[in-house]
């Protein structure tokens, strides 16, 4: 590992900004060669992931996680995206051992947990 994730994630987005798509192109050509020369292609996924964010959080949005025990209505995945803005990306898990409810994650680090299993876990935690 040669840089940090964060070093790859500002270099490549500082490099694409104000470029045309032809050389934002050959800039990210350019990013992964430099990836593999140092070593860091298993670290592409991180980064990737973290690209992701970091453009978002530019743009004033937010990668917001909705993790379900069990496949939802359409109208159900609806009605929540609307409580978000426009530019926030959604993102939909579904997670059987949450058993029930909804857990939201709002950009990797502030949750809601209104799962059945989050309740039980913190009754057994406080008793």
């Amino acid at each position: 590992m040669k840089y940090s994730t964060d070093s790859y994630v500002k270099a490549l987005i500082d490099s694409c900004q104000d470029r045309n798509e032809k050389e934002a192109t050959e800039i990210v050509q350019k990013f992964v060669r430099a990836l593999h020369k140092n070593g860091d292609d298993a670290r592409a996924k991180n980064i990737i992931r973290a690209l992701g964010a970091e453009s978002l959080k530019r743009k004033g949005a937010r990668e917001i996680t909705l993790e379900f025990a069990r496949r939802q209505k359409t109208e159900t995945i609806s009605a929540f995206k609307k409580l978000f803005g426009a530019e926030d990306r959604v993102v939909i898990k579904t997670n059987p051992t949450l058993i029930a409810g909804v857990r939201v994650s709002i950009d990797g680090s502030r949750e809601f947990d209104g799962t059945l299993h989050g309740k039980l876990k913190a009754m057994f935690k406080n008793s």
